[in-house]
């Protein structure tokens, strides 16, 4: 592309416009890697016994007994919080 005349790296709007385009193709192409990652079976394994094997999506949505879910609960305060910023930035978009 760059040896042709019509587009220059260097040039702001002809990145957009590449992005523009091609980030559908690569978020699509990355959600189907992801798709495919998560569905594959990770084996157990003598020398690391930290791994957990299984599916990826089946672990996630359904642990093991005595696997401990690491998740917390949101602070309400502070989601609030960043939502009033949110609201107070949208204004000058």
């Amino acid at each position: 592309m760059e040896k042709q005349v019509n587009w220059k790296k260097s040039k702001v709007a002809d990145q957009v416009i590449v992005l523009f385009l091609l980030m559908p193709i690569i978020r699509q192409q990355v959600y189907t890697y992801m798709l495919d990652w998560n569905a594959h079976t990770i084996r157990a394994q003598r020398d690391k016994p930290h791994i957990v094997p299984g599916v990826p999506d089946s672990i996630y949505s359904t642990p093991r007994e005595g696997i401990m879910d690491y998740g917390e609960e949101y602070h309400q305060p502070t989601f609030e919080r960043f939502e009033q910023l949110l609201d107070d930035q949208s204004r000058w978009i």
